[in-house]
């Protein structure tokens, strides 16, 4: 039992280095009924590489366990509509969520506009930048959001910090494994 143990310890410990990925900041913050999340990680992968890989929507489900589909309409090459489904789970709370965005591919960003009162969301707007840092890309997000649904008080922050926590880190090593790739 105890060789079990160790060896699972080794294991995961040699998978986490697989990925050179930092997370330096997340945050969580409710006012009212919106919602402020921002966190920044180092991705030891290219920026031009990881920004195709950021915006290449109708493969997006690939990218996080808690995203089911997309479903994409390019306007040009630089706008794009997104519908995206997700199905994000902390403990036994599940939640399928449907979000509705104008992207606009941006100098060094990426801009996400909620289409308002459309899916699971009143109003949402989520921005990505990203910039070369220490030979790989700093990526920061920021999202603001009001969800539609009812989403009590003492569970809101709970649930996406827990989110955030289950899935982020999945969510850039997968980013920076397909960018290193070549995309």
């Amino acid at each position: 039992m105890l060789i079990r143990f160790i060896a699972l310890i080794v294991l995961s410990l040699g998978l986490n280095t697989a990925f050179a990925y930092k997370i330096t900041e997340v945050q969580v913050v409710r006012y009212g009924e919106r919602y402020i999340i921002t966190f920044s990680a180092h991705l030891d992968a290219p920026v031009n590489n990881v920004q195709k890989v950021i915006y290449d929507f109708e493969n997006g489900a690939k990218l996080s366990p808690a995203v089911l589909s997309t479903e994409v309409y390019r306007f040009d090459d630089d706008t794009a509509r997104v519908r995206a489904t997700m199905r994000p789970c902390v403990g036994i709370f599940c939640r399928t969520m449907v979000k509705l965005s104008i992207v606009n591919l941006e100098d060094n960003q990426i801009h996400m506009r909620g289409v308002q009162d459309a899916g699971s969301f009143r109003n949402i707007e989520e921005v990505i930048r990203y910039s070369a840092e220490n030979q790989g890309t700093m990526m920061k997000y920021k999202g603001d959001f009001s969800p539609g649904f009812y989403l009590p008080q003492w569970l809101g922050v709970r649930f996406i910090r827990g989110v955030i926590r289950k899935y982020l880190g999945a969510t850039l090593a997968e980013i920076e494994n397909k960018a290193n790739a070549g995309v």
